[in-house]
């Protein structure tokens, strides 16, 4: 499986999930994810999808830019759209294109750095971005709404699945 699809199949997951929850669990602050929302974690996730997608085209990606969409923390409905928005975009693109990225690791400073990296690299990031949020939303999905049922895999990196078959086997 190439990165393109394992990101599509993770994105697809989410959605999945997801819709078994109204708006208002979605958005529901969780004490366990230290106030979050389960919307909180799928907006910044879907996001960074968007900035990647959108900026590859000038050939430097910089995440700090993202746009900040709330309504993506507060309705499902538009999460799935912009799901399907991204799946699509992805299906579209040709992964060996070079990036520059901009990045800035200071809190009090405006200055950042350039990056080499490709869309390949970036989109690999996105992956076990993405595989990190799940876990959290995971996390939250088990004590808040324990009665939504999720998949084995969900939130478990692909090392790790596969890491377990393993020693299962043993």
């Amino acid at each position: 499986m190439d990165s393109i699809q394992a990101c599509t199949n993770r994105l697809c997951e989410i959605a999945e999930v997801i819709s078994r929850l109204s708006d208002d669990e979605f958005a529901s602050p969780l004490p366990v994810l230290n106030m979050a929302s389960l919307g909180a974690h799928t907006r910044h996730v879907l996001e960074f999808y968007e900035c990647l997608l959108s900026q590859r085209l000038g050939g430097e990606i910089n995440y700090d830019l993202r746009k900040r969409d709330f309504r993506l923390e507060r309705s499902v409905s538009t999460v799935e759209k912009t799901i399907g928005k991204l799946t699509g975009m992805l299906a579209e693109i040709h992964t060996d294109q070079s990036l520059k990225l901009r990045a800035n690791f200071s809190q009090d400073t405006d200055r950042s750095e350039l990056i080499e990296t490709s869309l390949h690299r970036e989109l690999v990031y996105q992956l076990e971005h993405t595989i990190h949020h799940m876990a959290l939303i995971r996390v939250g999905l088990h004590h808040a709404f324990p009665h939504i049922d999720l998949p084995d895999s969900f939130g478990v990196a692909a090392s790790t699945l596969r890491y377990s078959h393993m020693t299962q086997k043993q």
